[in-house]
């Protein structure tokens, strides 16, 4: 599980900031197979956890793909490595 600390440096102007330490990249893999006609694709990407936002609009475009062959809705599924 990742640290995550409070730094507040000594000065009064400065903002309360929260650091994370020892992050590691979120690992997500998305397999797209048509239902129809067997078309299968795999998709790898890796996130920051700042960069989360970047998965949901990932899957938000995902969700609708159709199949290229037979213009099926496709099925998703997401493998996350957190």
């Amino acid at each position: 599980m990742p640290t995550t600390s409070v730094n507040k440096s000594n000065r009064e102007d400065s903002d309360l900031r929260l650091v994370s330490e020892n992050l590691k990249p979120i690992t997500a893999r998305i397999i797209l197979t048509c239902p129809t006609c067997g078309y299968h694709r795999r998709f790898r990407n890796q996130f920051t956890y700042d960069k989360m936002d970047l998965i949901i609009v990932t899957l938000k475009i995902v969700d609708w793909l159709t199949c290229e062959r037979c213009s099926d809705i496709l099925n998703c599924q997401v493998e996350y490595n957190i």
